[in-house]
């Protein structure tokens, strides 16, 4: 009994299943898709697409969606935008409720009823819009390139069927087809009927999901209105609008600066420099790297320690190759400003100090306290840094920017290499007039010429030219005082 009832089973699957509808089978998917593509004089085409589903109720629910790709790049990497306008949408031949949303590459067609779900079964959707520039314009002929079905579908399609139709008295000269997921050339397809102004499109086998057909339809010359010069010029300017933008900010940022560092960053024009065999007066070594390179860097800090040593005010120990600083001195009185912040920052807590990580937080301290002291005595007398000037320059970078934004989601476009590109020179444009803007004031370029002569004075490369000068001579005691002066210059391994 047990080993009849295999054969019992198979025989009842074949019973029941000879006598039902072939769709009752059916798992979700799309039976029939059938589109029609009339080309318009004017270069419009007119869409009717008729989507028969079969519907189980789970991923076809209440309804379907058709996504239509609006945006597109030409050969030269610049954006268009083809127009699209839905013009009906019906089910089962009766009007359809819809939404049309906006997505990062075109629109979706969003169709049926949230609160209404679909009965089981069969269900036909047609959809009719309106699309524009999607004419190509060759010397030769022009064309149709067009994704009559796209790569979007989740489902099946059992049957494809596109019928382009041009207009009257035209005739076709070439066209080709290409099926198969993106970027494929398949050839899933056979041409069942064609006439002179018009070709139909079929499938030899069904589509799986994410598969697409893609048509190309050429004809002469002169049938289809071709743009003028003028509309490509606004079909341009429109669909770069944010490029365009950006390029127009960016020349209006080097008009403004070049305009700015004219009016206040030339530098005073420079003296004749000759050797001077001291520093500028009152001038630490900390002081005479900040005014000459009119900012602060780490080789100041190492300058104004190796000037407190020279003092006597500290001590700098190595010991297998590990350094201390060990203060010797409670007076500050011969020490600079910016030397007496390094102190406190440094010996705050104890007299000894090793120059290790551990003690990064209290170096930063004091490296930051040496800046803020030599900002505040040098900077206002001997340099500009101009910064006021650089707000109307941000205001330019800030609006092309926000300019850019507002264009992207306007035409809901995504951003290029090239406004990458222009994005970064915007920025870098900023940054280096916040540099070039600087300029030492009249008395800060007669106290920079001196550091310049001085910074010679202390270069062996001018030895032979000093030795005519009768410069003072080079004792120990003189190389002590001026070695941390050599160190800010940098020259002293010279």
């Amino acid at each position: 009994m047990l080993q009849r009832i295999p054969n019992l089973f198979f025989c009842f699957i074949f019973l029941v299943s000879s006598g039902l509808p072939e769709t009752l089978f059916c798992r979700e998917k799309i039976l029939e898709y059938k589109s029609t593509i009339e080309v318009k004089m004017d270069g419009a085409l007119d869409v009717t697409e008729e989507i028969t589903v079969f519907s189980e109720g789970r991923n076809i629910k209440r309804g379907i969606f058709r996504d239509f790709p609006t945006n597109y790049r030409d050969k030269s990497g610049n954006h268009f935008k083809v127009g699209f306008k839905v013009k009906e949408v019906l089910r089962d031949g009766s009007p359809e409720p819809y939404i049309v949303q906006k997505r990062s590459n075109g629109k979706r067609i969003r169709i049926g009823d949230k609160s209404i779900f679909l009965r089981s079964g069969k269900h036909t959707y047609t959809l009719k819009y309106q699309t524009t520039r999607q004419i190509g314009f060759f010397k030769d002929f022009d064309e149709l390139y067009f994704n009559v079905i796209g790569h979007g579908w989740n489902f099946s399609i059992d049957k494809v069927e596109a019928n382009i139709v041009l207009p009257e008295n035209t005739e076709i000269i070439q066209y080709k087809a290409y099926t198969g997921p993106r970027g494929s050339q398949g050839k899933n397809y056979a041409i069942t009927s064609q006439e002179s102004n018009s070709i139909q499109f079929v499938n030899i086998r069904p589509f799986s999901s994410r598969t697409g057909m893609t048509i190309a339809v050429a004809w002469p010359k002169g049938i289809v209105i071709e743009p003028s010069q003028i509309e490509k010029t606004s079909y341009f300017l429109k669909d770069n609008s944010a490029v365009l933008v950006l390029f127009g900010g960016l020349i209006l940022l080097l008009f403004y600066y070049l305009y700015a560092w004219n009016k206040v960053g030339r530098d005073p024009e420079r003296g004749t420099i000759v050797p001077h065999y001291s520093p500028p007066e009152n001038f630490s070594p900390a002081a005479v790297r900040y005014v000459l390179n009119m900012c602060f860097d780490k080789r100041s800090f190492t300058a104004a320690i190796v000037n407190m040593a020279r003092k006597g005010y500290i001590d700098i120990i190595e010991e297998d190759s590990e350094f201390t600083l060990q203060k010797k001195k409670k007076d500050t009185s011969q020490l600079t400003p910016g030397e007496k912040v390094l102190s406190e920052k440094l010996f705050r807590y104890q007299d000894i100090i090793i120059l290790e990580n551990k003690e990064h937080s209290r170096f930063r301290s004091a490296i930051l306290g040496l800046k803020k002291a030599l900002t505040k005595e040098f900077r206002s007398h001997y340099f500009n840094l101009n910064l006021s000037w650089l707000a109307p320059g941000l205001a330019i970078s800030l609006i092309s920017l926000v300019l850019m934004i507002v264009s992207l989601l306007l035409t809901i476009s995504d951003m290029t290499v090239i406004m990458i590109i222009f994005v970064v020179a915007i920025i870098g444009v900023n940054i280096l007039f916040a540099w070039l803007i600087k300029a030492p004031t009249l008395h800060g370029r007669n106290i920079m010429d001196e550091i310049e002569g001085f910074k010679m004075y202390l270069s062996v490369a001018e030895k032979e030219r000093l030795n005519l000068l009768n410069p003072p001579e080079r004792t120990p005691e003189l190389f002590e005082n001026f070695l941390p002066y050599a160190i800010a210059l940098g020259v002293e391994n010279e």
